[in-house]
């Protein structure tokens, strides 16, 4: 049996995502939660060229764990 892998990020932690292709710029924010692979995260902040993308996707988006670093 696999052992799970003990993953340290939790709901309410803030980071630094860098997110898919459409994403120029790395942008900040707070986990909501986590998946087994990636994390749905409340974008706080964004470079000026990504900020339509807030909108685009109501203020959340999903993250690759892979792509996450905590503040």
């Amino acid at each position: 049996m696999a052992r799970k892998k003990d993953n340290k990020l939790k709901p309410g932690m803030r980071v630094y995502c860098i997110g898919d292709e459409k994403w120029k710029h790395p942008f900040r924010g707070v986990i909501e939660f986590v998946r087994e692979s990636s994390v749905v995260v409340i974008i706080e902040s964004t470079h000026e060229e990504d900020d339509y993308l807030i909108d685009e996707r109501h203020g959340k988006t999903v993250v690759n764990k892979k792509k996450i670093q905590v503040c």
